[in-house]
């Protein structure tokens, strides 16, 4: 019984001091502006593999027949234009968004990053440089509406052109 209550006491004391050395670790924080940095970075890199797949002609071509696609559901922007324009596309979302967010002096949290990836990705199939602006433009109407600063309302904004797609249809496929 003494041994089993040593033992327990000896488990107690090492995790004691395991937990208060955990606290003693030394993290580094990385800055926003080094965040903003890094991301914008990813967005140019995406934007620069554009134009090894197409010439900036057939880029902007596509560009051209991307905008005026309904884009229902999920429409391939790979498909319906080039390689090239689509993550051309999707790298100049990237950096929209980037520039929003840093004019309205958004700290570069993880929910943010999210949001820019997303709006990137999606940028490979539905959203436009087009169709996003409605919907961006409504959620800072309702932020004036509600006189409050966009920035409360960036997230939302940022995921709420998943809806681009839907004014794309309105706009072109009726």
């Amino acid at each position: 019984m003494i041994k089993a209550l040593r033992f327990i006491l000896s488990i107690q004391e090492k995790a004691l001091r395991a937990d208060t050395l955990s606290k003693s670790r030394v993290y580094h924080v990385v800055q926003d502006k080094a965040k903003y940095w890094i991301i914008c970075f990813l967005s140019l890199l995406i934007l620069g593999f554009s134009f090894l797949f197409n010439s900036p002609l057939e880029i902007l071509q596509g560009l051209g027949a991307m905008i005026l696609v309904p884009g229902i559901l999920i429409t391939d922007f790979m498909a319906v234009a080039n390689i090239g324009e689509a993550l051309f596309n999707s790298g100049i979302l990237m950096i929209l968004c980037i520039a929003i967010a840093r004019l309205n002096k958004v700290s570069m949290s993880g929910p943010v990053i999210a949001a820019i990836f997303t709006v990137g990705g999606f940028g490979l199939f539905g959203k436009t440089l087009i169709n996003i602006w409605p919907i961006i433009g409504g959620v800072f109407l309702y932020a004036r509406y509600r006189g409050e600063r966009f920035n409360r309302y960036l997230l939302p904004a940022f995921f709420g052109t998943a809806l681009g797609p839907l004014t794309s249809q309105i706009a072109f496929g009726f």
